[in-house]
């Protein structure tokens, strides 16, 4: 007589490494500052790239939230525990215009009724998240640390916003 198989308790490591292979918290093994920011005078920045994702659901790709909301956490825990050497912050990235853009979120006309549902009518530019990152690791942002910086042209409207719209 042949057993049933045993139900599975935990995800397949394959799903999980799949999901979770753009989202991995690098920052996981920074145990302590670098050897650069102890050895400095006033110590030094980091600048953690976080995602809205982290502050919303995910639907398909709740690993990905997952790991970003841990990363928020991270950040305001170092904050505090390296301060007053390394200032730590974060920012929470919206949607971003990539070279991945279209595979994942389809053809230009798809991208484009996207784009209309951000405030500021599309999406960000890789260079417009990095002049945040560059202010929040300058001498400018001296006294900001555990900060989470919402770079998302003005966020996601809620949904029913557009049926308003449409229905009035």
């Amino acid at each position: 007589m042949r057993r049933a198989p045993r139900p599975r308790t935990r995800p397949r490591a394959s799903t999980t490494r799949s999901s979770a292979s753009t989202s991995r918290v690098r920052s996981w093994p920074c145990r302590r500052p670098t050897p650069s920011c102890r050895a400095r005078e006033h110590g030094g920045a980091i600048v953690n790239i976080s995602s809205i994702s982290a502050l919303r659901p995910s639907p398909g790709t709740a690993v990905y939230g997952a790991a970003k909301a841990g990363l928020d956490s991270l950040t305001t825990s170092l904050a505090m525990e390296w301060a007053p050497k390394v200032r730590v912050n974060a920012i929470n990235v919206g949607l971003c215009r990539t070279e991945l853009t279209g595979e994942h979120y389809g053809d230009d006309e798809s991208v484009a009724a996207i784009e209309r549902t951000i405030p500021l009518g599309r999406m960000a530019r890789p260079d417009e998240v990095g002049s945040p990152a560059l202010f929040l690791g300058s001498d400018l942002a001296s006294y900001v640390s555990g900060a989470t910086v919402a770079c998302h042209g003005g966020g996601e409207p809620p949904i029913f916003t557009h049926v308003m719209k449409s229905a009035g």
